[in-house]
């Protein structure tokens, strides 16, 4: 038995606690019905629930040191700092120890660290694939997978295999030859992925719902209202990697407009108020971060997440941003000239879009971190300045914030294509970071029209427009083609580039009439292709996870739909 007594000051008072914590709930994400968690991230952030508020947590696995507290409320939300995983094919064991604020101690709890969404190993004759409900993270039975069918771009291709997963989401193909592999997974519900060309031996790939696969950003920014004043939010979790940003409406400056989110996953939310677009210095006057307080000190966790359908609604406070943002030591050039396939000529807003980013670790997206503008100069050319928030930087250097931190530039023409560079910044400095400094915007991966309709799968032509040698500091290069028939339904191609750009790939769609799964309905599709550059942590194309495509993301180009008919 024991007792505490925690005796305040001033106006304080004392306050008798001897009530142990209890873990509520881990997660959300959660696997299972203990305290079982899952991350697609290569780093996993432990986010979760407890009786009463959390004064220190720590969780242990092995061969790694503990992973302490970032921050906890009131009401028994706690987030813990960035735990490295890597790729992890097997779940890994975790205990977890809790103290509440007055000193009582919690029983240690364990459960396991799912990692989803990796690709890894070397294929030695025995590929397993994993299937996932990308909203949920968890396992997907019945779906079908299909190995190397009408991907004659395969040499290794050892006649065409498939299958269905366990209750596990899981199927292993055993006497496989050496060499790359495609990997086709469908199920009735879920939009279709396929991974061209893969050595690896393990492959965790997300199915996507047809219906119910978001959920909802919205709620207040709160400050004193100016003319022409109004706030840009953003999210780690927007469910579309091309925004960074949604901007309040004039008419309702407080009011955060309704935004797709990924579901079940916590959330960093920041803001920005200011006249929007700047075309100077500070190019921000307001800043808030839901996680931040109301004074940007106060650490706080996110807001609990929310499934598919439901919504989180934050109300951030917004303060002056003077003395609390840093800047550029020196405006930098970019020249979109060399986005050969983008009309320059009309882009939106009639130049380039300037935002600060950081890939946070644990967190699927790069967050807004600040805003920029750009002053064309001569042609397609521009200077570009930024500004960015030292109070954000400072609190989630814990989270890499520091090291990954972006000027991104957008340019956008009034035909949907889009050509997306980023620089690193050495927030401390406001100097550029070697390496990451000097790359081109990407061309934009225009894609030929067919000139007559396909009897089966398509084959895709589309201008290669990705080099991973362009990245020095250790880069890959992937393609995305998305296809979608006339009933919404889309199928994802993921094609891994390993050559310098120039003339024209091609890629074909495998064929699963053999298979005797429905893939998309006959008909016209329209296919887009996305090309992007992204920082590898390790040097293997085998070897990743394939949400850091986004996290980490410094290069980004997309094209026009373009029709193709299948008969």
């Amino acid at each position: 038995e024991h007792s505490a007594f925690v005796h305040g000051g001033g106006a304080d008072a004392p306050g008798f606690d001897i009530t142990r914590p209890t873990l509520r709930r881990a997660g959300p994400p959660s696997i299972g019905t203990a305290f079982d968690v899952a991350t697609d991230q290569d780093f996993l952030v432990f986010y979760g629930t407890a009786s009463e508020a959390v004064g220190e947590a720590k969780l242990a696995v092995s061969g790694s040191p503990e992973i302490e507290l970032f921050a906890a409320a009131d009401d028994g939300r706690f987030l813990l700092l960035p735990l490295p995983l890597g790729r992890r094919s097997a779940p890994l064991a975790y205990s977890l120890s809790l103290r509440d604020r007055a000193g009582n101690f919690a029983d240690s709890v364990g459960g396991q660290i799912v990692q989803r969404g990796l690709v890894t190993g070397a294929l030695a004759g025995e590929l397993t694939v994993e299937a996932y409900d990308e909203g949920t993270l968890l396992p997907i039975a019945g779906a079908t997978v299909v190995v190397d069918p009408g991907a004659p771009t395969v040499p290794h291709a050892a006649g065409q295999r498939h299958d269905v997963t366990g209750a596990d989401g899981r199927i292993t193909f055993t006497g496989l030859t050496a060499g790359d592999h495609t990997i086709t997974v469908v199920r009735a519900g879920y939009h279709l992925l396929t991974i061209l060309r893969t050595g690896a031996a393990f492959a965790s790939l997300p199915l996507r719902p047809i219906d119910s696969a978001t959920a909802t950003l919205r709620g207040n920014a709160l400050f004193t209202q100016a003319p022409s004043t109004t706030v840009m939010v953003g999210c780690t979790a927007f469910d579309d990697a091309n925004v960074f940003g949604v901007r309040t409406e004039n008419a309702s400056p407080t009011t955060i407009p309704a935004t797709a989110i990924l579901p079940n996953r916590p959330a960093i939310v920041t803001a920005f108020g200011s006249v929007f677009e700047p075309s100077a210095r500070p190019a921000f006057s307001l800043q808030g971060f839901q996680t931040l307080g109301n004074d940007l000190m106060s650490l706080a966790p996110p807001l609990a997440p929310t499934a598919a359908g439901g919504a989180i609604e934050p109300n951030i406070l917004l303060l002056p941003s003077a003395g609390g943002f840093g800047s550029l030591a020196f405006t930098y050039p970019v020249d979109f000239a060399v986005a050969t396939g983008l009309d320059t000529g009309s882009l939106v807003g009639g130049v380039p879009i300037v935002r600060v980013t950081a890939s946070l670790q644990g967190f699927a997206g790069q967050v807004l971190m600040g805003i920029g503008f750009a002053a064309s100069t001569t042609g397609a050319a521009y200077a570009v300045d930024a500004n960015w928030s030292q109070p954000g930087i400072l609190a989630f250097t814990p989270f890499g914030a520091n090291l990954t931190s972006w000027i991104v530039d957008e340019a956008r023409d009034t035909a949907g294509r889009i050509s997306r560079h980023r620089v690193a910044v050495e927030t401390a400095t406001g100097f550029l970071v070697p390496g990451l400094d000097a790359l081109p915007p990407l061309a934009i991966p225009t894609m030929t029209t067919p000139p007559a309709p396909f009897a089966t799968a398509p084959l895709v032509e589309f201008a290669d427009v990705l080099d991973p040698a362009l990245i020095t500091l250790g880069g890959r290069a992937n393609l995305d083609l998305m296809a979608q028939d006339a009933a919404g339904r889309r199928w994802l191609v993921i094609v891994a580039d390993v050559d310098a750009a120039g003339g024209t790939d091609t890629v074909q769609f495998p064929d699963l009439s053999a298979a005797g799964v429905a893939g998309l309905q006959t008909g016209t599709w329209t296919l887009r292709a996305e090309a992007r550059q992204w920082l590898a942590l390790t040097g293997s194309e085998n070897d990743y996870a394939l949400a850091e495509r986004r996290r980490v993301e410094v290069l980004y180009a997309r094209g026009v739909a373009v029709a193709h008919t299948i008969q």
